[in-house]
């Protein structure tokens, strides 16, 4: 027993360096070190991902000999447990019989995509950390500059490209064109993976587009906070944190902002 709590305390302790530490720090020498939340973001992920890969990793071995063993091992235990809390919320209400059969019939599926796609999820989450903490962090200190505002911040028109290349491989591997190429599973899960990271950072820019005009209403501290419980509450249910992703990519398209517009009239007035 005195081997398990030390297993488990160093478990913590190991939880809590990569998790929590680790990032702050990571985040701190960054935002100093670009001077602007978006540029501290992009250098943090850049340098944390890699360290929490390593710490991923190393745990893996020792747990469980390897990270896909242990990254299923986690799935297989959490659907496990959304199928238990299903059958028992089936006692008081029978439309949930039809998920439950779901989820039971393709469980391997789901475990098998589940695992597939760690490494974009764990990507995602980790930039949507990065985000919150810098957001937390400008809304008691400011930021560093009068320019560094995390809602003029939008991705390059590159990036809606690889969406779109990312969306033809899909379609032609598993949609209605399917045959047209050779089918790939690596080539599949790449496109699925890019699709899921590219949604997350276009859905981050929904949240910039959002705040972008809420910031500049001329809202007490009551109504702002009940602005921002709304958004909160809107970006838990799926159906409606859906929208921000919209919105995001929406935004790619017609520049809601302007931000074109403003760096043009810029540019040219310094000329």
């Amino acid at each position: 027993q005195g081997e398990l709590t030390l297993s488990a305390l160093g478990l913590g302790a190991l939880a809590y360096l990569v998790l929590a530490a680790a990032p702050a720090a990571v985040l701190a020498w960054s935002l100093k070190r670009a001077g602007s939340g978006v540029g501290g973001i992009s250098l943090g992920a850049l340098l944390y991902g890699p360290l929490a890969c390593l710490a991923f990793v190393l745990v893996a071995l020792v747990v469980e000999g390897s990270a896909g063993a242990l990254v299923a091992s986690w799935v297989d235990q959490s659907l496990e447990l959304v199928t238990e809390a299903w059958r028992l919320r089936l006692l008081e209400d029978t439309s949930f019989l039809g998920a439950v059969a779901d989820l039971e019939v393709r469980r391997g599926w789901y475990l098998l995509w589940m695992v597939r796609l760690a490494p974009a999820l764990a990507l995602s989450l980790m930039l949507g950390m990065l985000w919150l903490c810098v957001v937390y962090l400008r809304w008691f200190v400011g930021g560093e500059r009068e320019d560094d505002d995390l809602t003029l911040w939008r991705l390059p028109m590159g990036v809606m490209y690889c969406f779109m290349s990312c969306t033809a491989v899909v379609v032609l591997q598993k949609g209605i064109f399917e045959g047209l190429l050779p089918e790939s599973a690596s080539l599949l899960t790449a496109a699925v993976g890019g699709l899921v990271l590219l949604m997350a950072l276009y859905w981050l820019q929904g949240v910039a587009v959002t705040n972008y005009y809420f910031v500049r209403m001329r809202l007490g501290p009551f109504s702002r906070m009940a602005g921002l419980g709304a958004q909160a509450l809107l970006m838990i249910y799926p159906v409606t944190s859906v929208l921000f992703g919209v919105m995001g990519l929406a935004d790619a398209w017609f520049d809601f902002r302007r931000l074109e517009a403003q760096s043009t009239s810029e540019n040219g007035a310094e000329t």
